[in-house]
């Protein structure tokens, strides 16, 4: 018990985590693409388009080595021991894969965040003064 039902109750845990994280940058990836819809010139998002598409690729890879992880787990305990350690062990390597593709996501939506940020900074310097402070309408 000790030897297969724990490592594949942790595994579980780590792959609904992946899984989780995933769901949340799916959703972060969204929102992205409507910023650079909402953008008004290619200048401006040439930064945010390259950041965008590599978080949808890395969030593709870790979301493919969840699924390769998911079925590893679940041949864990249909075999023997030693076929489930194989199992196990195969499933943590796509387990670390996957993580190390959420932690470039993370990367790239820092990335953008700066690209953001400074499109912004320059697109505030080139806006006019306000000349209407102070007026009111009659």
């Amino acid at each position: 018990v000790y030897a297969v039902l724990v490592p594949k109750i942790h595994l579980t845990i780590a792959e609904y985590q992946i899984d989780a994280s995933i769901a949340k940058l799916a959703d972060m990836q969204t929102r992205m693409q409507k910023t650079i819809d909402a953008k008004n010139t290619t200048a401006d998002t040439a930064t945010l388009i390259s950041a965008l598409t590599d978080l949808k690729n890395q969030l593709a890879d870790a979301t493919a080595d969840s699924a390769l992880a998911k079925q590893e787990i679940a041949k864990m305990i249909q075999t023997d021991t030693a076929t489930s350690k194989i199992a196990a062990t195969a499933a943590r390597k796509h387990l670390t894969s996957a993580r190390a593709s959420l932690v470039a996501a993370r990367g790239d939506i820092l990335a953008f965040k700066g690209g953001l940020s400074s499109s912004t900074k320059a697109n505030d310097a080139k806006a006019p003064a306000s000349t209407s402070a102070g007026t009111t309408n009659k």
